[in-house]
């Protein structure tokens, strides 16, 4: 979770200088040793709620707590006061080309779409640093929205080396399996994945299943 990466990582580097506040929907999700956890399990409830929030509460708050950064983690950029403005944009959604076929298989999608692509705009240029995850990310902001203040936050990685014996095979036993957990969301390029299970199939190097327990029937995707 990188929200909850990010905390970890303040609180490493600056809990002992400056106190870590960081609001959430629910405490009980987190058990970051150096910071403070202000609860609001009513935000998530509703997109009015939620909208309150960031553009009317938010403000509130940051008079009350003075930061010295405000770090937005969440995409939208709140109306606040504070030293240092940073707000975290990972939904790839607004700038997804979306094509009437999928408006018609996920409609509330569409809409997402859209009100995403106007909400990312609002009082984003007041931040100091604008994240992403990618540079075509990056590439995207400076030209819609004007910015240029972008950082790319590539993800650290921990490779975690597998134990190899004198007795490994080439070949297994057993088929692989890979596990790809994500939400049917049109923009995750799902198919993709599909594609390359299909090639891999096709030569015989594995023997796969492809489906999401989320998945409605009629936009369940399989190799052929």
């Amino acid at each position: 979770m990188v929200f909850r990466d990010a905390l970890a990582s303040l609180a490493e580097e600056y809990s002992d200088k400056y106190e870590i506040i960081a609001l959430v929907h629910r405490k009980s999700l987190f058990d970051i040793p150096g910071v403070t956890f202000i609860e609001y399990p009513e935000i998530k409830s509703s997109w009015l709620k939620r909208l309150r929030f960031e553009y009317y509460d938010c403000r509130r708050i940051s008079e009350e707590i003075k930061p010295h950064l405000w770090f937005s983690m969440h995409d939208m950029t709140p109306n606040v006061r504070a030293d240092i403005r940073a707000v975290y944009c990972h939904n790839a959604c607004p700038f997804y080309r979306f094509r009437m076929k999928e408006a018609l298989l996920d409609w509330k999608f569409g809409l997402f779409t859209l009100l995403y692509r106007y909400l990312y705009g609002i009082n984003i240029k007041s931040n100091d640093f604008v994240v992403v995850q990618q540079d075509w990310m990056r590439s995207e902001f400076r030209l819609r929205y004007g910015v240029r203040n972008i950082v790319v936050a590539h993800p650290s990685v921990k490779h975690l080396a597998a134990a190899m014996d004198d007795d490994a095979q080439t070949y297994p036993k057993h088929p692989y399996r890979f596990f790809y957990p994500a939400y049917p969301r049109t923009f995750k390029n799902i198919e993709q994945i599909l594609k390359a299970a299909r090639i891999l199939q096709s030569a015989d190097s594995i023997s796969s299943k492809c489906g999401s327990p989320w998945m409605e029937p009629r936009r369940a995707m399989r190799p052929a």
